[in-house]
């Protein structure tokens, strides 16, 4: 309703463009060993999917997955190419999201910029649950400036349903959260309290996963650590980079 016809047909290109430019890179690596665990993951019953999926994971890819399977056939080019169907919304909500605060011109760059990182082109490719995070992060943040700009319950829910989708698609999501936080609190200072709400729907959602599951694994890893003579921070962080 709030975007011409021309726009339209920018970000429908804009789309098309990245999916062929994903398309055609499909078969240019092989399976890992993640993937290949994905795809025989799939080779059970929903049943045997939701045991064999590992407890720092969610099974609703796992499960996607073997519907595409059984609907599109046993075929890496075709599994993958779930990876990228599930990408692409990626790329209308950033434009959405930067659109609102910067304009038209600023979205297409930023849905561009976004799908252009190595790591982005990787993900979007990659048979594993990440690309539901590299899809809903945009999603996330554009239900941010929504909420903020009018808090309502009714857009409360939406975004902390798209937090509960990150917090099931990959462990390795939760800096992201400090990162939205900060977001909001260098962009919107002293409405940062308006948080309360989304985060109270968000725990309402996956406290039960956090005691049953997370706690117990997070007691594992730190057991298991212990046993590893660590360098300093500063001496760790230096020897990453």
């Amino acid at each position: 309703r709030r975007i011409s016809t021309r726009h339209l047909w920018l970000i429908t290109c804009l789309v098309l463009l990245i999916a062929a430019s994903r398309a055609l890179r499909i078969n240019d690596f092989h399976l890992d060993n993640d993937e290949i665990w994905s795809i025989w993951q799939t080779m059970g019953t929903p049943q045997q999917i939701i045991q064999w999926t590992s407890p720092t994971e969610s099974p609703a890819y796992f499960l996607l997955l073997d519907a595409w399977k059984h609907l599109s056939g046993m075929n890496p080019f075709v599994l993958r190419y779930l990876s990228l169907l599930l990408c692409l919304p990626g790329v209308v909500f950033m434009y959405r999201a930067v659109r609102r605060q910067h304009g038209h011109v600023a979205g297409l760059v930023a849905s561009l910029a976004y799908y252009a990182f190595a790591i982005s082109q990787f993900t979007s490719l990659y048979a594993r649950s990440y690309v539901f995070a590299f899809s809903v992060l945009p999603l996330t943040l554009w239900l941010i400036q929504r909420y903020f700009h009018k808090p309502s319950f009714l857009r409360a829910v939406p975004l902390a349903l798209s937090l509960v989708i990150l917090y099931i698609s990959t462990v390795t999501i939760v800096p992201v959260f400090f990162l939205l936080g900060l977001y909001t609190l260098l962009v919107y200072r002293q409405l940062t309290w308006l948080w309360w709400l989304p985060v109270l729907i968000l725990l309402v959602l996956v406290l039960p996963d956090i005691l049953t599951n997370k706690l117990q694994q997070v007691s594992n890893h730190t057991n298991a650590t212990r046993m590893f003579a660590l360098p300093p921070l500063p001496t760790a962080v230096l020897e990453l980079y």
